[in-house]
């Protein structure tokens, strides 16, 4: 099937989406096309409308946050006009605000927490329509079908490497001064006011180990693939809480 993301970086932040390079990988293990509407360079609405006409998705996934929500709303309105797929909300907004995500209009389906295995087992199951995944909240004939989380996936080196090619990674570096990013596990202890963090940890409460890292030598083999193409890469590495990547170094 094929997967039309949309990354509204509308602040242009000079960075991939972690999220969705994950779902992209782990979809293309399994078979499906995946393309990337990515407002991180600007876009028209126009060359946004072309997009879509010339990949003609199956579903179409926005990561969204609460500081582009409305504007993701709004290019959703705009892609109902001209595209029949379905359009599903994922993200930092729809897990912290399931019900104003899912009561928008244009919305179909939303993610709530981690996506991999939820699209996965969606697209798998897409011929008989299903409303039943866990992860997942469908909206049928004006009802809404909340579904419940379902366990952590607690084995992170399980993943294919974050699909980077997807966001012209290449095109990117120089913006960052050649400074890449690896992410070395999942999860937060700490219950910062301010941190989306403490939310997860009720929502994946009993749902198995929270805090979860990836072994050494599988971020080693992450690090290695962009720097084979460009030996200036700096990489750093950026995780949840503050103290995750001085653990990692030891361990490493």
């Amino acid at each position: 099937m094929k997967i039309l993301f949309v990354f509204p970086n509308i602040l242009q932040y000079e960075n991939i989406s972690f999220g969705i390079g994950s779902l992209s990988a782990f979809l293309k293990a399994r078979g499906h096309e995946t393309a990337l509407i990515d407002y991180t360079y600007g876009m028209s609405r126009r060359k946004a409308m072309k997009a879509i006409h010339d990949f003609k998705p199956d579903i179409i996934a926005f990561s969204t946050t609460t500081g582009d929500f409305l504007f993701s709303c709004e290019l959703a309105e705009q892609i109902k006009k001209v595209c029949s797929a379905p359009i599903l909300f994922g993200g930092v907004h729809p897990t912290i605000a399931p019900e104003e995500t899912i009561a928008h209009t244009a919305v179909d389906m939303i993610c709530v927490g981690e996506g991999e295995e939820a699209m996965d087992e969606l697209l798998q199951r897409w011929e008989s329509k299903p409303t039943d995944i866990q992860n997942l909240w469908f909206k049928v004939d004006g009802q809404i079908i909340r579904n419940p989380v379902r366990p952590l996936m607690q084995d992170l080196d399980a993943l294919p490497t974050v699909d980077r090619e997807l966001f012209k990674y290449e095109k990117l570096l120089p913006l960052r001064a050649y400074e890449g990013q690896v992410m070395v596990g999942r999860g937060c202890p700490y219950q910062c006011s301010y941190c989306i963090n403490p939310v997860l940890q009720g929502l994946y409460k009993s749902k198995g180990r929270f805090v979860r890292y990836r072994s050494a030598e599988n971020v080693i083999h992450e690090v290695r693939c962009p720097c084979k193409k460009s030996s200036s890469i700096k990489p750093p590495f950026p995780s949840d809480h503050p103290d995750e990547s001085i653990e990692f170094g030891f361990r490493g």
